[in-house]
């Protein structure tokens, strides 16, 4: 599979994974061949880009550190606890508890997979993909910071409810901390952490951060964690970053408004150019990013294009895959969006 930009999909092509609505249910199915119709509905949902099937690229796959289910089942349990504080109603946590355990038993198990950040966005699933983006960075800094399983569900429950207050906040977006900490103080089964998260994830360590300025170690360390994970997430949904310059961001913020010792914790934990996605190389070389190595998230696996005739007929060109990792001096130059 390869992923592209929506305005670069042409009629015909195959869907290679699904797109869900906000409550977990499948929009569109993986396999499903695109009309223009179906195109046309996609850009209508504020979807910018997905991923479609190549049989070129017929073995590159996109490496989860949870299943489809378990966000599915995410999804399904956040989207009733948001409709019951818009409600003014209570919400059972229980259900939200057990998708938690789900989540941290899956990272744990696959901690030494990178973070792709693949689901699939729209107007309507945004705050809430956003929400399970968070928590699954969150917890895979927490399993390098060697944080106990009771304290990464812990965290993970914080992350994934971290914008809740933002049902509440309407047009003052600022405020929406304030909201989820006050929905989440009364809720005596989590752990008053989980409502600290939702009030500091916007803290910074010079204290420019809101809604209260603190510095330093007035902050907790779950919430500068997952800080870091909503900032580079927001990155790519509000700002349109790349992957790639998005980690640069944050980088520039270390030591000023992220802890130096999370941001370099968050930068083993994401794949900066996730599989599927096509850039350029100091070669001149067009190619699509196949496959990825822990510990070294810039150095992936590119399968390249050559072709003896016009550089341009990518369809038939022949293709070699380089390892960056064993090509010292061959990096990556810049990302295509095909």
């Amino acid at each position: 599979m390869i992923y592209t930009a929506i305005d670069n999909v042409k009629y015909g092509q195959i869907l290679a994974r699904n797109i869900y609505s906000s409550d977990g249910n499948i929009l569109l199915r993986q396999g499903v061949e695109l009309s223009v119709g179906l195109i046309t509905r996609l850009r209508n949902m504020g979807v910018n880009a997905i991923y479609i099937q190549d049989d070129r690229f017929i073995d590159v796959e996109v490496e989860d550190v949870v299943s489809e289910e378990t966000k599915r089942e995410a999804m399904s349990n956040l989207a009733f606890a948001v409709q019951s504080i818009q409600a003014g109603k209570d919400f059972n946590i229980a259900p939200l508890k057990k998708t938690i355990d789900n989540v941290v038993t899956e990272i744990i198990a696959n901690k030494n997979v990178l973070a792709n950040l693949s689901d699939i966005r729209t107007k309507d699933n945004s705050l809430f993909v956003h929400s399970i983006n968070t928590c699954m960075i969150s917890v895979l800094m927490g399993i390098q910071l060697n944080i106990n399983k009771l304290q990464l569900a812990e965290l993970a429950i914080g992350s994934l409810l971290h914008d809740i207050g933002k049902v509440l906040a309407k047009d003052d977006d600022k405020e929406h901390p304030w909201h989820g900490f006050n929905v989440l103080r009364k809720k005596h089964d989590f752990n008053v952490m989980t409502a600290h998260i939702a009030l500091q994830h916007h803290e910074y360590l010079d204290g420019s951060g809101y809604p209260r300025g603190v510095t330093g170690e007035e902050i907790p360390l779950f919430a500068k964690i997952c800080g870091v994970a909503d900032h580079f997430d927001s990155l790519l949904e509000k700002k349109s970053m790349k992957p790639y310059e998005a980690c640069e961001n944050i980088m520039a913020l270390a030591n000023t408004k992220f802890d130096l010792n999370i941001v370099n914790v968050f930068l083993k934990s994401i794949a900066v150019y996730p599989n599927g996605s096509w850039v350029t190389l100091t070669s001149g070389e067009i190619g699509v990013v196949v496959r990825q190595h822990k510990g070294l998230p810039t150095r992936p696996v590119i399968r390249i294009f050559k072709s003896n005739s016009d550089d341009t007929d990518w369809q038939n060109a022949d293709m070699l895959d380089i390892d960056l990792a064993k090509e010292k001096t061959l990096f990556i130059k810049s990302t295509l969006s095909e």
